[in-house]
């Protein structure tokens, strides 16, 4: 059986998500920035073998959503599913599994 040795944090996917501060609700402008500070809190643990996480408000909707880098270099989404899948993981359930994920963060911040 082959193991993948984790990489270094260096060499770790960068992925950086852009969230609209119109999914925190009316009055989501005061509060997108400590809902992405809590957000990279609750997402440390999410594949922290080989990503980084990333959350920033998406004010200028030019920005992808999400965006992937290494070594601070943009990956396109062929260089994304290449990394990923080196790691038994599929880009599209990657990202499904994000979104999901926070969504359930923006239900857990928005009710406390």
């Amino acid at each position: 059986m082959i193991s993948i040795v984790p990489p270094s944090q260096d060499k770790k996917i960068q992925v950086i998500v852009r969230i609209e501060p119109g999914c925190l609700g009316a009055t989501g402008a005061e509060h997108i920035d400590a809902f992405c500070r809590f957000a990279e809190t609750e997402f440390e643990i999410v594949d922290p073998g080989f990503t980084c996480w990333t959350f920033l408000p998406r004010n200028d909707k030019s920005l992808a959503e999400i965006e992937y880098q290494l070594t601070n270099k943009r990956l396109n989404r062929a260089q994304a599913f290449q990394y990923l899948s080196v790691f038994g993981k599929q880009l599209e359930d990657f990202e499904e599994q994000l979104h999901l994920h926070l969504a359930d963060l923006i239900d857990r911040y928005r009710s406390r």
